[in-house]
């Protein structure tokens, strides 16, 4: 992939599309491509759907498309990628991937690392709903995330009248803010971020019937951002550094899918290419370490499906870029009146949210103009079944709340649930989240009903799959 976007900043490690392509006999090629991005237009996955199904000589809905979603790189945005490029890169994974195809046996491994390594990144605050943290955790034995510097941070900026909420920490010019125009509210020194995640790191390795190693296959739940230092150069990040341990010490070539990791972060103190590769090192070895005693069974079965289905959207979305924007500047008005600070914090993530159409993030992240889009939008999940394993392909950004629902409702299924399938449709939260506020569910252009049928129409992709 790299080349494909014009950049100053060098390559820290490797921006790649890796492929799986695996059919029974007689029967059509299925694929999963997945590439290093941060996010992917429905129509370039449709593109690229197309052109890979016709390489591999099989039918459009046999093949799915995936990113890892990793901040390493930039979302694809209008005119920023050079799509003829990609569409040979996925052309050539496909190809590559099916040049290597053999008779395998598969061995599974589904582990919940203790540590978890992977933290809820929002958390509830009184009656102020939740607010949303990237990193800049202080890290707490047995890997919990210490978050109170970044609560007391956020609610000085809404105390001073700041109408970005604060994400992260450290913030520059911190001393150079304004004093408080409200009084604070305590913050427990010990607060920490909430540990009820989707921990599960999943793995499918795969060998010839005499044990030559062909590859494998990683999924785990959590934000690909400990390496996309700003200006520092561009990453693959922990992905990258997960597949290649996994090349060395297994052997052939490796995929990594993304769980749905909406409100899930990895911990992380402070970013570098460093964390990524330790990061991604320790999964790997901790996959390894369960291969170790996972049984081998023959692939004996392959099936692919497509589900195409439509998902709702929010009904207080703004019909027009001009609503938007008159919406926006009445709620900039009533934030810097207003003497609540819960108040203020409703506003301030309305005015983000109205921002989003004003300043055509939606279109930049997902390819649709507000004025276009109607009461519902057409999405194809994906799924593939491997044997005793399916896969199932999510959109956009879920929450991690998906990936156990699914989980529970197929508790007999070896089930691996990853996002980003087949594009992007922004952040996802589940429908309780919603009116809890925080980043996630002021960027979401889902409506929260839309939890419902995407766990309705997957259920039915998934039991397709089982029952096959």
């Amino acid at each position: 992939m790299w080349g494909s976007w014009e950049t100053d900043r060098p390559l820290l490690d490797e921006i790649d599309v890796r492929g799986l392509v695996a059919g029974g006999e007689g029967e059509e090629w299925a694929a999963i491509l997945t590439a290093d991005v941060c996010g992917m237009w429905p129509s370039t996955c449709r593109r690229l759907r197309v052109a890979v199904a016709a390489t591999l000589g099989t039918d459009p809905e046999r093949v799915g498309i995936f990113c890892t979603q990793n901040h390493g790189a930039p979302m694809e945005g209008p005119e920023l990628y050079d799509l003829d490029r990609w569409e040979e890169a996925f052309v050539r994974a496909a190809v590559e991937a099916r040049e290597r195809a053999r008779p395998v046996e598969m061995a599974r491994v589904d582990i919940c690392p203790v540590p978890p390594g992977v933290v809820n990144r929002r958390k509830q605050f009184g009656d102020m709903g939740s607010f949303s943290f990237y990193y800049g955790f202080e890290l707490r034995e047995w890997g919990r995330a210490g978050c109170a510097h970044l609560l007391e941070t956020a609610l000085r900026g809404l105390a001073c009248g700041r109408e970005s909420v604060v994400r992260h920490a450290p913030v520059a010019n911190l001393e150079e803010w304004p004093e408080a125009e409200l009084e604070l509210p305590e913050v427990d020194a010990e607060a920490l971020l909430g540990d009820r995640v989707d921990r599960r790191l999943q793995g499918l390795f795969f060998r010839t019937p005499e044990g030559e190693p062909i590859g494998s296959l990683v999924r785990w739940a959590a934000h690909p951002i400990t390496a996309n230092v700003p200006g520092k150069g561009h990453s693959g990040d922990y992905p990258a550094y997960v597949r290649r341990q996994l090349s060395e010490a297994f052997g052939g070539g490796a995929l990594f899918l993304t769980g749905p990791c909406g409100n899930q972060a990895p911990l992380v103190a402070s970013k570098s290419r460093e964390l990524a590769e330790e990061t991604g090192t320790r999964l790997a070895d901790l996959l390894l370490k369960g291969l170790e005693s996972a049984s081998w069974r023959e692939v004996d079965q392959v099936e692919a499906k497509s589900r195409e289905i439509a998902l709702p959207l929010r009904v207080d979305y703004p019909g027009s870029v001009e609503e938007a924007r008159v919406g926006m500047e009445e709620a900039r008005r009533l934030f810097h009146l207003t003497t609540d600070l819960a108040e203020r914090k409703r506003l301030a993530e309305e005015i983000e949210r109205l921002g989003y159409t004003v300043n055509g993030h939606h279109y930049s992240w997902c390819g649709f103009r507000v004025e276009e889009m109607g009461e519902t939008i057409e999405h194809p999940l994906f799924g593939l079944r491997l044997g005793e394993v399916v896969i199932a392909g999510l959109p956009g950004e879920p929450f991690g709340s998906y990936g156990l629902r699914l989980r529970d409702a197929f508790p007999g299924l070896a089930l691996v649930v990853a996002e980003e399938g087949n594009g992007y449709l922004s952040y996802i939260p589940g429908a309780e989240e919603y009116p809890r506020g925080g980043y996630g569910s002021a960027a979401a252009i889902l409506a929260p009903e839309g939890e419902e049928v995407l766990l309705r129409e997957c259920g039915v992709l998934i039991k397709g799959l089982a029952r096959g």
